[in-house]
């Protein structure tokens, strides 16, 4: 599907509405010149991989029609006339039938100077409609594309490697969903291909049915069970390769007396190579139970086993959950958490042997008033592998202040630091950061006719990295009157790796905006 045929339907489809009988409405029709000063390095900023120089972008945007009988339009069409739109559209009546469509377009620069880029393009059509109160019937299809060159630097190894892309991955499905009283059921099919233009040995497809259920059970509503099925194959064409995948689940909720419940979980998996005929079973069983005390918090606690195997290894893993809050303390709220896991091969040998996952979590947040929160908050995560001689730790601890001044500003501040390390048994390979950001906004009230904004966020790396990221907005909208508005908008972006000579960028962005508010 052509984006200029997806523009061209969105549009006349708005004119088709238009023209229709209208009780209510409105929109924002916005056109916006785009001037961008950039040096350095392209391929380094990602803020503003997206943004296009020297362009006129018109958007009609919170986009609203209310025709007769209660049909309603709603779309938010922005950047239509460049390659970075970002399109939306939706017609509906509630309770009666619901047509949707997106399209959105996003390029990833590479080089130094961009000329190597990667284009992705997704569109998306959805459609449901309910002939009577307890079913309905819904479907839908979608496609993605990616064109384009890609280079990625390796490191350490200081080795670049070039591709290039040419795919097209489309997927539709179709499906209805049932209700009654007690619960409802749901039944989907789907059937995805993926074609690849640049090497037709990867073209595939899928399938799947998936098949669910929810219900509470009659005269005893503290039950509510759940269960499913789905299956699956995948099949490259060239390879005559497959894969077939069986999937069933359940589930209970039990609700008891004085803010306690208990769920149980189950999963049963099977992965046939249909090749080979080599199949893995996995199953997984889950325990959580959990307290509400009332004025004083909660507690909750888990616990967690799976099994995975085939005709010659077994793998098998118990996790453990526990969590907590507390708002005893007026304003105050606390939270923590801990989630243990290890993975132990029983019977025979996997590529990575046993682990072991540790992950940790504790935050805290204060209200005075409604005029300022704090905030705080710790995190933890640890995985180790004895067999490989390898440790990855990641940690960060942040805090944030948000003040409401209400006669004068509304300002935001947040600092984080975030700490990283991986090793192994490599002398030569491990890697550790140190990031730093800091993140500022404040908007004052509106004076007049004039409303202002201001956001930074700064980002400084250390350890094995070297790097320092600027990012600074400023933006204000003058109201003319009669829905009429002027606005202005000034992005300072720059990018330093302190490492690598060639890795700096600086970009000055101006955007100008007229705005006007439509009704009809």
């Amino acid at each position: 599907m052509k984006i200029t045929k997806m523009t061209f339907t969105v549009a006349l489809l708005t004119l088709l509405v238009g023209s229709s009988a209208i009780a209510d409405g409105g929109a924002e029709l916005k056109l916006t010149y785009v001037d961008m000063d950039e040096e350095g390095n392209l391929a380094v900023n990602h803020n503003t991989f997206n943004q296009y120089d020297q362009s006129f972008q018109i958007s009609l945007n919170n986009m609203s029609v209310l025709m007769a009988n209660d049909v309603r339009l709603s779309a938010n069409l922005s950047n239509i006339s460049v390659n970075n739109r970002n399109l939306s559209a939706r017609l509906y009546k509630r309770g009666l039938f619901s047509l949707s469509a997106t399209n959105k377009q996003y390029r990833r620069q590479y080089g130094f100077s961009g000329d190597r880029f990667t284009r992705r393009r997704s569109t998306t059509l959805k459609a449901d409609i309910t002939p009577i109160k307890s079913l309905k019937l819904f479907g839908g299809l979608a496609f993605t594309g990616k064109e384009g060159n890609e280079m990625i630097a390796l490191s350490p190894v200081r080795d670049t490697i070039f591709s290039s892309s040419d795919y097209l991955y489309g997927n539709y499905h179709g499906g209805l969903q049932a209700y009654c009283p007690f619960g409802t059921v749901r039944a989907v099919y789907r059937r995805g291909e993926f074609m690849d233009d640049l090497d037709f040995s990867l073209d595939r497809k899928s399938e799947t049915v998936d098949i669910s259920a929810f219900s509470r059970i009659p005269s005893y509503h503290q039950v509510m069970l759940s269960a499913g099925f789905i299956t699956r194959y995948d099949e490259i064409y060239d390879r005559a390769l497959r894969i077939d995948r069986d999937q069933l689940w359940g589930a209970m909720r039990w609700n008891l007396q004085k803010s306690a419940s208990f769920e149980y979980r189950l999963l049963s998996a099977s992965v046939e190579d249909g090749v080979d005929s080599v199949t893995t079973d996995h199953i997984v069983h889950k325990l959580s139970a959990g307290k509400k005390f009332n004025g004083y918090g909660g507690l909750r606690a888990g616990y967690q086993l799976s099994n995975a195997k085939d005709d010659v290894d077994e793998l098998e893993s118990n996790g453990f959950m526990v969590s907590g809050w507390l708002d005893y303390v007026e304003n105050l709220l606390l939270k923590a958490r801990l989630f243990v896991r290890n993975n132990e091969v029983t019977k025979g040998a996997t590529l990575i042997g046993d682990e072991d996952f540790t992950r940790s979590a504790f935050s805290a947040k204060y209200a005075l008033g409604s005029w300022v929160t704090l905030s705080s908050k710790y995190e933890s995560r640890v995985r180790k592998n004895d067999d490989l001689g390898s440790r990855v730790d990641y940690s960060s601890v942040s805090s944030s202040v948000d003040l409401d001044l209400e006669d004068l500003a509304t300002l935001s501040f947040s600092y984080g630091y975030y700490l990283g390390e991986y090793q192994n048994n490599s002398d030569s390979v491990d890697y550790e950061f140190a990031d730093n950001i800091i993140r500022a906004e404040i908007k004052p009230v509106p004076i007049d006719k004039v409303e202002f904004k201001v956001g930074v966020s700064y980002l400084r790396g250390h350890r094995d990295q070297d790097t320092e990221k600027l990012n600074a907005d400023f933006a204000g909208t003058y109201d003319f009157g009669m829905n009429h508005y002027l606005q202005l908008r000034y992005t300072i972006a720059t990018y330093d790796d302190f490492m690598v000579s060639q890795n700096y960028y600086t970009a000055n962005i101006i955007e100008v905006s007229f705005i006007k508010g439509l009704h009809w």
